[in-house]
């Protein structure tokens, strides 16, 4: 499965972006203002892709959980651009791979990566 947000100016919401099953991409283009984000991914060889821009920005990315839904060999990939900033990575399992860039600004990034 394939999800594929994009968002321009002002407001700017995602909540709950969640994929279930395997070989899921979630892929996310949000522009300026106030952005936010959140997403979950449970199952194997799956992978979001965020890219966000200026103000006040805000990410929340979590694949696989403390049950038996983890994710084996995912993959996150987080841009952020100017401002406020924040990402919370959250991955259980193995073989899992982040890669987070932020620029200027606020700048917070709380990763956890665990295997069962």
């Amino acid at each position: 499965n394939t999800m594929e947000i994009r968002q321009s100016g002002n407001d700017n919401r995602i909540v709950n972006a969640n994929q279930f099953g395997n070989s899921n991409l979630l892929d996310v283009r949000q522009g300026g203002n106030d952005n936010y984000g959140h997403s979950l991914q449970k199952g194997d060889q799956n992978t979001m892709v965020v890219r966000t821009n200026g103000h006040r920005n805000e990410y929340r990315m979590a694949q696989g959980s403390f049950n038996a839904n983890d994710c084996t060999g995912c993959d996150i990939e987080l841009t952020q651009g100017g401002n406020d900033n924040l990402a919370n990575v959250y991955q259980m399992d193995l073989n899992q791979m982040a890669s987070i860039n932020q620029s200027g600004n606020g700048n917070t990034v709380y990763t956890s990566q665990s295997a069962n």
